[in-house]
């Protein structure tokens, strides 16, 4: 019974965040881009080609990524550069995978949607999107 309460006082919470988000209008996100050969739209602003890799090698890289940034997200910038196919990655120090303040209506309607539902802090789950496999972690 209280594993029950926990998870449904931490659902409560989350729509909170998502309802407060939303009335915000904007947000400040930086992301990892994963790149695969199975685009839907060829990305001519990226920081390289998509590696020899299809989407499920891509998705494979990015829930590795993830996971190492659950256990330590301090590692961002440094993981950014090494694997991100977005330009941001080129970005120095801290700012690496930084896309700044985002309104609504800048990104793909699947990856707004879950950009400004994210808490203070929070990562993504892996989002796929016309570029390729992202993990977003939103910073304000």
């Amino acid at each position: 019974r209280e594993d029950a309460s926990t998870a449904t006082a931490a659902r409560a919470a989350k729509r909170a965040r998502a309802a407060s988000a939303a009335g915000e209008g904007v947000v400040r996100v930086r992301h990892i881009l994963i790149g695969h050969q199975q685009l839907r739209q060829v990305d001519q602003q990226a920081r390289r080609p998509p590696a020899c890799r299809n989407a499920q090698e891509a998705e494979e890289t990015a829930l590795e990524a993830l996971e190492k940034l659950l256990r330590d997200p301090s590692i961002f910038p440094k993981l950014c550069r090494e694997l991100s196919d977005c330009q941001s990655a080129a970005q120095p120090g801290a700012l690496s995978g930084d896309l700044g303040w985002v309104s609504r209506g800048q990104l793909e309607q699947g990856l707004e949607e879950v950009v400004f539902r994210l808490g203070m802090g929070e990562f993504s789950d892996l989002v796929s999107g016309s570029h390729g496999v992202h993990v977003f972690q939103r910073l304000a």
